[in-house]
């Protein structure tokens, strides 16, 4: 027989009930999660997983909220304000396209193309640096602030615009992290581009060459764990946590509310606007994995 041994021994009915609940999605039942030992939440609006997620907090131990898709995790986290780290939030193209863009060395298009990736890794940014800011920058135009605390930044901004070398770039791109209101929550690929551009201003090699050395040392070492993360299910498979948030579960597959449900191992919070979740039969999607191989 097998033995929820992770929910042991402190929660052990939440083990109980989960080995459980493998076999009514197999046969294509609804989970039903009124009574269990999982936690439901009704979902008002989106202020309801801000709430719940931003209390979360105070709890001890690792938390994941847990999202469909891409999209899904990148809003819940500006949402959060950076109090969450996004996993796997920009598709792994988007550092590349960028480091391309500098190894190019048009500096209207750098500077540009610097302010529009820091806007995608974070929140706050366009507060400081208006959309017609930015198109005037792409356009190869100046533009000014007469905040003290933002000349620093403006005139970073505006040199790399004139000289678009890895090091005025990661200076720039440092600043814009470092404006008042604006957190960062796609970390991974913030750190990526920032290690990348001090290794290429460092080591003299493109920004491009750089970029693949910093991703297959982090694959050499591991990824470090992020204590707070918001993903989608198929990235934290085989992960656990001790806190688990799954955000309007009702349209996942079987398999992705199977995941979901099962990577907490002291609590399951379930955000959705009914306590009965319909699941497609595990089946299914078997079938599916086994024609698409």
């Amino acid at each position: 027989e097998h033995r929820p041994r992770r929910w042991e021994p402190d929660h052990a009915d939440l083990g109980e009930w989960l080995i459980g609940v493998r076999a009514d999605l197999l046969a294509g039942l609804p989970v039903k999660l009124h009574g269990t030992p999982v936690r439901w939440i009704r979902k008002i609006d989106h202020r309801t997983f801000v709430d719940e997620s931003l209390n979360a907090l105070g709890q001890e131990g690792t938390i994941a909220v847990l999202g469909r898709f891409r999209h899904d995790c990148v809003a819940a986290a500006s949402k959060l304000k950076g109090r969450y780290t996004v996993m796997g939030a920009l598709d792994e193209k988007v550092p590349v396209a960028f480091a391309r863009v500098v190894d190019g060395g048009d500096g209207k298009a750098v500077a540009y193309a610097m302010v529009e990736f820091a806007i995608k890794c974070s929140v706050g940014i366009p507060d400081h640096i208006s959309s017609d800011k930015r198109k005037r920058l792409g356009e190869g135009k100046s533009f000014t602030t007469r905040s003290e605390g933002l000349k620093a930044t403006y005139e970073a901004v505006i040199r790399v615009r004139d000289n678009p070398e890895p090091d005025a770039v990661r200076t720039a791109f440092e600043l814009l992290g470092k404006l008042p209101g604006v957190s960062i929550h796609c970390r991974e690929a913030w750190n990526e581009v920032s290690g990348s551009l001090s290794a290429a201003a460092a080591d003299g090699c493109t920004v491009t060459e750089a970029l693949q050395l910093v991703r297959n040392h982090t694959r050499a070492t591991g990824r470090r764990a992020s204590p707070r993360v918001v993903s989608r299910p198929l990235l934290v498979k085989g992960l656990e946590y001790d806190h688990v948030i799954i955000l309007d579960p009702s349209a996942y597959g079987s398999h992705e509310l199977y995941v979901a449900l099962t990577r907490g191992s002291k609590s399951v919070t379930v955000i959705s606007e009914s306590s009965t979740l319909p699941a497609v039969a595990m089946a299914k999607y078997r079938e599916k994995q086994k024609r698409s191989q």
